[in-house]
């Protein structure tokens, strides 16, 4: 995700800005103050005027005029300077601004990134054509003369009024500070007779007067001049620093506005500009009217002389954003897509419109403001939008024409830029040099050459030639990455052929084994890497100089496996947790653990996380079942007794006769695929407990015949599996009659009274336990009885051989987690078991020997 943009309170920021605007013009003021208090202390005693005659530096004293001279001088280089140092600050104070939003969007390295310079030019060239722009024919320095000069007239008259008025050399000087500071004390007041009273007395009047110089003789005289209408005009003060500081603080203020617009034109996903009121605005004006969403080409300077209103850009949405840093990320370009702001706010238009005759008229004055001069081809296209769209040359004009100096002074300074360019070529060409070394296929020869030489447009050329060599080497390398870690790493000690054939070898192999069960393929994987590569078999590590490339590989892959093996067993272990909790919904507690369970293996988070949520789950689980299985066993026989239906003697004999010619593989076709269809209906724990009868039945059918156990398992193993086996089995009911043998020792029959050698045809007795058996004649156990049972269709009974322990070298066990997946065929071994359900009630149909033949009547008896 893209970072979140740089957006400080643009009013505070304003706010700051108008401190430093002001501090720029108090410096100007402190320069101007020094320069008088210079030029009054060059007159040691008060001077002498004749009637009329006004004072002059360009007087007799030669000294004077020339110390005047050189301080003015000073004065108008100190204060230029000050505004341009001013308008330097202000430039850098926005492209500073500008670089945080940048890195505060995209993250820092973009602004040293080569494929980002555009964004990052700070437009030095554009400064300076700024900073040496004309206003009506001036430019800064004529302009700061103009108030120099100013100062000098202003001096002169406040020393011949304050002469006039006969004080003393400190009074004069006191004097002279203050008519510059208030330039209306200083015209003079005359005395003069305007008439007499009734007693002839005469009576005197005061008039105001100004200096003016007569051109015939060349000497300063007073004419009546009424104060009131000493006005300068508008934007221009009476007082010469007020001027100068009124210019300071305007070059300043449109120094930061041009270094935005500069910038931002640069800047793809900046769409556009919100110019909007600051806080230092008292009362309603044309700010009010035209604030807005303008184009980012729109070059605002203020709305008026002194304006500090504040524009601050409009972005594109933060998913571009994001595409363009996960490109850089990559080493890639992304020019992020946004609709650009290009029409005018509709109250920009009626302002227009509504001013159209003023706007024509200060355009012939020379005098328009500077939003009107500096956008002129808006404007125009405003007050006379054009009704087709114009030719390439026409549009070519407009662009001519609606150029400002400043422009025009930067397209006149490009060389400037292309020096700068030639920079860039040069570094970027090191830096892919650089990069190229890492790279030991790579040629960059060429490029280091056209370094060397300095030759610019073969460097530039080369440059891209080297740049696609290492895009295509990273390519190459990525292409190895889904097998090889570190590939990189490794390809700076040997080459892309010896990796690629490391990568061949081992994918074969991989895939090769692609059809092995996840235990299988970890067993092959863990071999290649630890027994042969890093046990050196074969010579293997003297033989092959990427031996430990191929055991990372191997490695790789191995990690791999076990994850997908621990997320297996994880699944197969809640599969079970979350049957059992849909089923009891009250258990929140179960819900609760098997959700966290969930959660971590389907965000694929570290193995040891998932191993210990799944623990908890199940631990819970089997806590919930520990207590429903103490529960049944105290109410006792959990299901009901079932008894069997009854089958013909010519079924029994047609069945016997099947049990002593059926071949193996007919009797294991003939029930796998019920084995099959019913497994795949089991839960998780149902599996587990029929592959754990197949190991380990003691526990459960000793208790369950009235004899003693003795073995290791404890009894809450016995109050736990009993229940889930018994549901189990119920859900397998035989499709059809069937024989099965049992090979037994001797017992006593409790309910007869006698023992299994005394049985007689017709008897009946039930086996408390659950009923290990055989479906072939040649498997299963063989002891000194052989019992042979008739099992009716419907009887409850499972065909365990599918997923035996016994089958094929005890592949499945579960101890282990490995269970039959409800499709593998396994090689037959000697049991080929069926279990029947507990309880299970015989009828004696015969004895032969030691072989009794029983029919089963019933189960759960």
């Amino acid at each position: 995700m893209a970072k979140k943009a740089y957006s400080p309170d643009p009013k505070a920021e304003t706010i700051k800005r108008i401190q430093r605007t002001e501090a720029y013009a108090e410096k100007v003021r402190q320069l101007f103050a020094a320069t008088v208090n210079e030029i009054l202390a060059l007159n040691k005693s008060v001077p002498t005027l004749d009637e009329g005659v006004m004072y002059s530096f360009d007087g007799d004293n030669m000294r004077i005029q020339k110390k005047v001279e050189a301080l003015l001088r000073q004065l108008h280089s100190t204060t230029t300077t000050a505004i341009k140092k001013g308008i330097t600050l202000e430039w850098e104070k926005a492209n500073d601004a500008c670089d945080k939003l940048i890195s505060s969007c995209f993250g820092k390295e973009v602004l040293s990134s080569p494929e980002f310079s555009a964004w990052n030019n700070r437009n030095m060239a554009a400064m300076n054509a700024f900073a040496n722009r004309t206003e009506n024919g001036l430019n800064l320095s004529k302009r700061i003369w103009q108030s120099v000069q100013q100062l000098r007239d202003e001096m002169e008259i406040a020393m011949t009024v304050a002469i006039g008025e006969g004080d003393s050399a400190q009074s004069i000087s006191r004097k002279v500070r203050q008519y510059l500071n208030d330039p209306d004390l200083m015209f003079r007041r005359f005395r003069f007779k305007k008439g007499e009273d009734e007693q002839g007395k005469p009576i005197y009047g005061r008039k105001w007067k100004k200096r003016i110089k007569d051109e015939k003789t060349g000497k300063y005289r007073w004419i009546d001049y009424d104060r009131s209408d000493y006005k300068t005009g508008s934007g221009v003060y009476k007082s010469s620093a007020k001027n100068a500081m009124r210019v300071a603080r305007s070059e300043t203020n449109i120094a930061y506005r041009r270094a935005d617009n500069e910038r931002w034109q640069q800047m793809d996903f900046v769409l556009g500009q919100r110019i909007q009121l600051s806080k230092n605005h008292p009362r309603p004006d044309i700010c009010d009217k035209l604030q807005g969403d303008y184009p980012k080409d729109f070059v605002f300077d203020g709305w008026h002389a002194q304006c500090f209103c504040f524009a601050t850009p409009i972005l594109m949405d933060e998913e571009e954003m994001a595409k363009v840093t996960a490109a850089f990320l990559k080493g890639e370009k992304y020019t992020p897509r946004g609709k650009q702001i290009t029409e005018y706010p509709a109250n920009f238009k009626h302002w227009v419109r509504d001013n159209k005759e003023n706007i024509l008229a200060s355009r012939s004055r020379g005098t328009e403001p500077y939003f009107i001069r500096n956008n002129s081809a808006a404007i125009d296209e405003i007050l006379n939008p054009k009704p087709k769209e114009l030719t390439i040359a026409e549009k070519a004009a407009l662009r001519h024409e609606a150029r400002t100096p400043e422009q025009e002074a930067a397209i006149r300074n490009a060389w400037a830029e292309r020096q700068k360019k030639h920079q860039q070529i040069k570094t970027t060409a090191n830096n892919i040099a650089k990069i190229a070394g890492d790279y030991g296929e790579v040629d960059y020869s060429a490029l280091q050459k056209y370094i060397d030489a300095g030759d610019l447009s073969a460097m530039q050329t080369e440059t891209k030639k080297v740049a696609q060599a290492i895009l295509a080497a990273k390519k190459a390398e990525q292409a190895l990455a889904d097998i090889i870690p570190n590939v990189h790493s490794w390809h700076q000690q040997f080459t892309m052929a010896e990796l690629q054939g490391v990568y061949d070898a081992v994918k074969s192999k991989i895939e090769g084994w692609s059809g092995l069960s996840l235990e299988q393929q970890a067993k092959k994987l863990h071999f290649e890497a630890y027994d042969f590569l890093g046990g050196n078999m074969k010579g293997v590590q003297q033989k092959y100089a990427t031996w430990k490339v191929s055991q990372e590989a191997y490695i790789k892959k191995l990690d791999a496996v076990n994850y997908k093996i621990a997320i297996k067993q994880a699944t197969e272990e809640l599969d079970a947790v979350k049957q059992w909790s849909a089923e009891h919904p009250k258990s929140l507690n179960v819900a609760k653990l098997l959700s966290d369970a969930e959660q971590a293996v389907n965000s694929n988070a570290e193995l040891s996380i998932i191993k210990s949520k799944t623990s908890l789950a199940v631990a819970e689980y089997q806590k919930r079942l520990a207590e429903q299985a103490r529960r049944d066993a105290k109410k006792g026989a959990t299901m009901k007794a079932s008894t069997l239906p009854s089958i013909s003697k010519e079924e029994i004999d047609r069945l016997l006769a099947l049990y002593e010619s059926e071949m193996v593989d007919d009797a294991d076709n003939r029930l796998r695929q019920y084995t099959e269809r019913i497994w795949a209906t089991l839960t998780k724990e149902e599996r587990i407990i029929l592959t754990k009868y197949t190991q380990t039945y003691s526990y459960l059918n000793e208790p369950l015949r009235g004899i003693s156990y003795y073995g290791a398992r404890a009894r809450e193993e016995f109050e736990h599996d009993l229940p889930i086996l018994t549901r189990a089995i119920e859900k397998f009911a035989m499709p059809q009659n069937t024989v099965v043998r049992r090979g037994v020792s001797n017992f006593t029959i409790d309910s007869l009274g006698y023992d299994l050698g005394n049985l007689k045809k017709g008897d009946v007795f039930v086996d408390k336990g659950f009923l290990s058996t055989a479906v072939h004649r040649h498997k299963g156990f063989s002891e000194s009885y052989n019992l042979v049972i008739v099992v009716p269709k419907g009887a409850k009974g499972v065909y365990a051989e599918p997923f035996s322990h016994y089958t094929d070298y005890h592949k499945f066990d579960y101890d282990d987690g490995v269970i039959w997946d409800g499709k593998s065929v396994e090689k037959i071994n000697s049991e080929m078991e069926w279990i029947g359900q507990r309880g299970c009630q015989f009828k004696v149909l015969k004895k032969q020997g030691k072989t009794i033949y029983l029919q089963m009547i019933g189960q759960l008896q």
